[in-house]
């Protein structure tokens, strides 16, 4: 996976925060690495 930008912060509203960043991987594997518990 290889991270092809800078992460993006937006805050349409006082209470949301959006964040946005782009891979170069397929979507299933870029959910998998975000949301995977990790081992300490």
């Amino acid at each position: 996976m290889k991270n092809t930008g800078t992460l993006q912060a937006t805050t349409p509203t006082e209470r949301e925060v959006v964040r946005t960043r782009v891979f170069d991987a397929p979507r299933r594997l870029v959910f998998d690495a975000l949301n995977q518990a990790r081992a300490v």
